[in-house]
């Protein structure tokens, strides 16, 4: 995952320009005689301490930098049913550090559960999954999320609830269909067996 270039000065150490790592990072000069490590293609993988010794005319100095990666998260919603229950769910995806959630419609209702999962990659998924009530009057829910890194603070996404209702409608549209079929089976089973037992008893 590329993150960004990243240029880490070491000050006016005479650092060997021939010094290189792994991963493309390479030690170089500028005009002035001024060190630094270039890493072209930064990522959470690039996090670390790195440092560099100088040697110079009037004796020695080692510089060390910490650097940390920022990953900017990606938020989404979507709708879930889990044992009979109904959820709206707020993740934001790859972050780090992790972003927060919270939902700014909630019914007064404490029923809310967070998910947080490491991913390989050295980032953080995080799940905020709110229990929707079946007397719900809300069309829309909004998701709030905030992160260290975000310049405005905090980002929004709706879940649309509107879209539960139609599947339980659906749902409870299907049932019907399937409880007439059934009906409709079970009386043409019990027609053909009187037409059968009629026909048998003509012929005795």
């Amino acid at each position: 995952m590329e993150v960004g270039r990243i240029i880490l000065p070491f000050l006016a150490l005479l650092c060997p320009s021939s010094s290189s790592s792994a991963g493309g990072k390479t030690l170089r000069n500028t005009t002035n005689g001024e060190s630094y490590l270039h890493i072209p293609h930064f990522g959470v993988q690039d996090e670390g301490t790195y440092n560099c010794e100088g040697v110079f005319r009037g004796g020695a100095e080692t510089v060390n930098i910490t650097v940390r990666a920022a990953v900017t998260p990606v938020l989404s919603t979507r709708l879930e049913q889990d044992s009979g229950q109904r959820f709206a769910v707020c993740s934001a995806a790859g972050g780090k550090p992790a972003a927060k959630l919270s939902w700014e419609e909630m019914w007064g209702s404490s029923e809310v559960t967070e998910r947080s999962t490491q991913n390989a990659d050295g980032t953080v998924t995080v799940e905020s999954w709110l229990r929707v009530p079946d007397d719900g009057t809300k069309d829309k829910l909004t998701c709030v999320a905030s992160y260290l890194f975000w310049t405005r603070g905090a980002s929004t996404a709706a879940v649309d609830l509107t879209e539960i209702r139609d599947a339980g409608s659906l749902a409870g549209e299907l049932w019907q269909v399937i409880m007439i079929s059934f009906f409709f089976v079970l009386s043409l089973v019990i027609v053909t067996f009187l037409s059968i037992y009629m026909c048998l008893e003509r012929h005795n």
